[in-house]
């Protein structure tokens, strides 16, 4: 009788523990680098992924991979006319999740910080002898 006992407690033990999955993923938000507003449609893609596996953003700028394997990976955030923003080595671990929050700029956004950099330059090389 105690060894059925004990073969039924390893046989709910061995159930429970296979239930248990170890949830592994990449999850964040991507916002506009000027104003800080969530962007709502923009594409994350898993570059080295096999497939290569995307995702959109909801309406308040938030994404979500789930069961990704561990290894490291390439993320890249594309939309419209903000230029695309890759962010390398995520590294995800057995039963770990990275959070991101990844910022993209507009184009003309960047064009006048390049712009102002420029002039600054211009300016600081005009003082140097």
């Amino acid at each position: 009788m105690q060894g059925v006992f004990v073969l039924f407690l390893c046989i709910s033990m061995s159930t429970t523990l296979s239930g248990q999955s170890l949830s592994q993923g990449i999850s964040g938000q991507v916002i506009d680098k000027e104003s800080k507003e969530a962007i709502c449609g923009a594409e994350i893609i898993i570059k080295n992924s096999d497939p290569v596996i995307t995702v959109t953003t909801n309406e308040s700028g938030y994404f979500q991979f789930e069961y990704i394997p561990q290894g490291r990976f390439y993320v890249q955030a594309f939309f419209g006319e903000y230029k695309d923003q890759p962010i390398s080595k995520v590294d995800i671990y057995p039963g770990t999740s990275k959070v991101l929050c990844i910022e993209l700029a507009n184009n003309e956004y960047s064009k006048r910080t390049k712009k102002g950099l420029k002039t600054k330059l211009k300016k600081l090389t005009a003082v140097l002898p």
